[in-house]
């Protein structure tokens, strides 16, 4: 692992302060919120993770909000984006099956208890086109930064190999929580270990995300 990541915290703290506060006011109405407001934050969030699956972040962010806006549908917006024909019936699917406030119950019961791998295990096995890795990017895009996803970039910082021509894959939510633990703690922060991700993700591409498409769609307000 690089030991120059240090160096990029320590040049944009200001940049990750503004990502955690933003991430607590996206987990205050989650938790904490109406379950109308946090169905609505697993719902994009979940929209957000399919769409992102191998594609470039402009491309799958500007699917993301011409869906939003009333632009082109679901189905069309998969379209845009890598493997589209594949994610249009993983959306149709869940959609079709997934009562999103059911879900926000489920999730506020777990993070109560945190118990961090059910939670996990629930969402991969009831939301279809979202594995381990995709699962918590979602659940941490929605406040819960306890989770991170390990993509490419985490796993080239990391030296973690992939599989020739396919995705790196986990057996089970324990298993990738363990890696993860693994990872983020050999990051030289006090963060949440999704902040650490998110510094490993632009470290690794050299330049600072904000995911503003995503954030601009939720039920959160900066006063929060």
């Amino acid at each position: 692992m690089s030991d120059n990541i240090q160096q990029w915290f320590e040049n944009h703290a200001t940049d990750y302060q503004t990502v955690l506060g933003r991430l607590e006011n996206t987990r205050s109405v989650l938790l904490d919120g109406s379950i109308s407001e946090a169905a609505d934050i697993l719902e994009k969030s979940y929209m957000f993770a399919v769409l992102s699956i191998r594609t470039e972040r402009d491309r799958h962010e500007r699917a993301f909000t011409a869906h939003y806006a009333g632009d082109i549908s679901r189905k069309e917006a998969a379209l845009e984006t890598v493997y589209g024909g594949n994610k249009k019936n993983w959306i149709r699917k869940t959609f079709n099956s997934t009562d999103w406030r059911t879900l926000a119950r489920a999730v506020r019961a777990h993070a109560d208890a945190e118990r961090w791998d059910v939670l996990l295990d629930t969402v991969v096995e009831n939301l279809t086109g979202v594995a381990h890795r995709k699962g918590a990017f979602m659940l941490a895009m929605s406040g819960l930064y306890e989770f991170g996803c390990i993509d490419s970039n985490v796993a080239r910082y990391a030296d973690i190999e992939e599989e020739e021509g396919d995705s790196l894959s986990f057996s089970s939510a324990e298993q990738y929580m363990n890696v993860c633990d693994e990872v983020f703690s050999s990051v030289p922060s006090e963060l949440p270990p999704f902040v650490k991700q998110w510094a490993i993700y632009d470290f690794e591409r050299g330049e600072h995300a904000r995911h503003n498409a995503f954030y601009a769609e939720l039920p959160i307000r900066a006063d929060r």
